[in-house]
C-alpha cells in the first residue's frame, strides 16, 4: 500500500463528495494531512470549495474512524489506486466525474487486450442466457476481456463464462470491494478475485445503496471497447450504461429478440436510435476487430444430437435459440399437431428443448 496515507483513504471515503473536488483537494494539498489539520473555519475560507462540499468535508469521518479500514485494505488483498498512480487505468481520466482513487481486488484487464463489457437483464429468459453464454464464449475465444457489474442475471453469467471459458472478467461494484453483492455470487466473487479483477470506486465496507449503481454504470461503459447489451427492459440499468457508453464515445451493440416480450424492448429501443445489431457471433467479433477463431452452436454447425429418433430429429433441426411456434412448427414438420407437441414434451424432459411460453419453444 506504499505511498498512501491514512489521509489519501480518508479523502477517498468522503463518498458523497465529487471526485474532480477531491482530485483539486489533492493538488492544492499534496499532503492532505496538512489539509485535515484545518479547521472548519479555515476550510470555509477556502473560496474555490462550495458550501455544499464544506458541508459534506467537514461531516466526513475522522480520521481515527477509518484507520481500522485501512489497515484491513492489505489484509483482505484490497489495494488502494488513487488517480496520480501508473496503475491507475488512464481511460478513466476522461470519465464526468472522475473517481479519485479506485480500490482494486485482484488485477486490472491486461493492457494488450480488447475489453468489452456485457450487461442485460437481472431475469433474463433461457434464450438470454443461452445467447450470453454463446457470446462471451466466443468473445473469450477471439481475445476479449469481459467486464460487468457481477449483478444477477446477464452480468453474471457472462462473467462466469468468461472464467470458465478461460478468459479474463473484471467486475465493477456498487459497494466496498471487499463486499460480494448480491451475496449469491460468492462463488464467482471468489473466482474473480483469483482469476479476474473487482474494481470499486467505494471505500471498505460502504453498503450496495441504489444511487451507487448508476454512477457504477458509468464505469462499467467507460473501462469498455464496446458496450453489449443482452434482453433489456425499457426502463433498466443496462440503457443507463448504453446512455454513458454514448457520451463516452463508445460502440453499443445490442441483441434483437422477441417483438411481443418485454425483455426485447430495450435492445429494440436501442437499434433503433442506431445501436448495431448482434447478427451472429461472427458478425459481432468482426465489428469489433477480433482474429480469433469462432465457437460455433448447435445451430450455426447444424449439430444434432446423435440418439434422436427420426420424429425428434425432424422437429428439433426447426429450433433455434430463437422462439419458435408450436404451430410453425407443425408447418414446417408437416406432423399432426399432437405428435409435435408429445415429441416437443419428450426433448424438454431430456433437457433439449424448453417452452419460452405457451406453445413458443427454443433449444437450450
Amino acid at each position: 500500500m506504499s505511498s498512501h496515507t491514512i489521509f489519501d483513504y480518508w479523502l477517498a471515503a468522503i463518498t458523497d463528495l465529487p471526485g474532480h473536488y477531491k482530485i483539486k483537494i489533492k493538488k492544492h494539498f499534496p499532503d492532505l494531512e496538512e489539509f485535515c489539520s484545518l479547521s472548519s473555519d479555515e476550510i470555509s475560507r477556502i473560496p474555490w470549495i462550495t458550501d455544499p462540499q464544506k458541508t459534506m468535508i467537514n461531516r466526513a469521518k475522522p480520521i481515527s474512524c477509518l484507520q481500522r479500514e485501512y489497515e484491513q485494505m492489505e489484509s483482505l488483498g484490497v489495494r488502494m489506486i488513487t488517480w496520480q498512480d501508473p496503475e491507475y487505468p488512464q481511460i478513466l481520466d476522461t470519465v464526468h466525474d472522475q473517481p479519485f482513487a479506485v480500490f482494486v481486488k485482484g488485477t486490472l484487464p491486461p493492457a494488450e487486450r480488447k475489453t468489452v463489457s456485457v450487461v442485460g437483464a437481472r431475469a433474463c429468459s433461457p434464450y438470454g442466457k443461452k445467447q450470453t453464454r454463446e457470446l462471451t464464449k466466443n468473445l473469450v475465444s477471439a481475445g476479449f476481456s469481459i467486464v460487468s457489474g457481477m449483478a444477477s442475471g446477464v452480468d453474471g453469467l457472462a462473467q462466469q463464462t468468461a472464467l470458465d471459458s478461460g478468459g479474463y472478467s473484471l467486475a465493477v461494484l456498487g459497494c466496498g470491494a471487499n463486499i460480494c453483492y448480491p451475496k449469491h455470487h460468492k462463488v464467482l466473487y471468489d473466482k474473480l478475485t483469483e482469476h479476474g479483477g473487482i474494481l470499486s470506486e467505494y471505500p471498505l465496507y460502504e453498503q450496495p445503496v441504489k444511487y451507487h449503481f448508476p454512477q457504477r454504470n458509468r464505469l462499467i461503459s467507460a473501462l469498455s471497447d464496446a458496450v453489449i447489451v443482452i434482453e433489456a427492459r425499457e426502463k433498466s440499468g443496462s440503457l443507463i450504461t448504453a446512455d454513458f457508453a454514448l457520451e463516452q464515445g463508445r460502440d453499443i451493440y445490442a441483441l434483437p429478440g422477441p417483438v411481443d416480450s418485454p425483455l426485447s424492448c430495450g435492445c429494440h429501443r436501442l437499434i433503433a436510435q442506431g445501436a448495431r445489431i448482434i447478427l451472429s457471433p461472427e458478425q459481432l467479433i468482426r465489428d469489433l476487430g477480433g482474429t480469433a477463431g469462432i465457437t460455433k452452436t448447435a445451430v450455426e454447425t447444424g449439430d444434432i444430437p446423435g440418439d434422436l429418433s427420426e420424429t425428434e430429429e425432424s422437429v428439433y433441426r426447426y429450433l433455434s435459440f430463437t422462439p419458435v411456434k408450436l404451430s410453425e412448427l407443425e408447418l414446417m414438420t408437416g406432423l399432426d399437431t399432437s405428435l409435435v407437441a408429445r415429441t416437443l414434451m419428450g426433448l424438454q424432459l431430456r433437457g433439449l428443448v424448453s417452452e419460452l411460453s405457451r406453445q413458443c419453444y427454443i433449444r437450450v
